[in-house]
């Protein structure tokens, strides 16, 4: 059985409400060429640190 792994994290400017966020999920049978390709990104507005951290990782499940 593989594992699946996902790791998110995100980056806000304060003062304009606004972050990006990105997601990477990767199982043991992964390359890093095929991973690479299965790194997403969005952007969110009116958004904090902490929400943003929330919304990154309910959008990556949600996918």
């Amino acid at each position: 059985m593989n594992k699946i792994k996902l790791f998110c994290d995100g980056s806000v400017n304060p003062q304009k409400k606004i972050g990006y966020g990105a997601y990477f999920l990767y199982t043991d049978i992964d390359t890093l060429e095929s991973s690479k390709k299965k790194i997403q990104t969005k952007k969110f507005i009116d958004t904090s640190s902490t929400k943003l951290e929330l919304e990154v990782l309910l959008w990556a499940l949600r996918d």
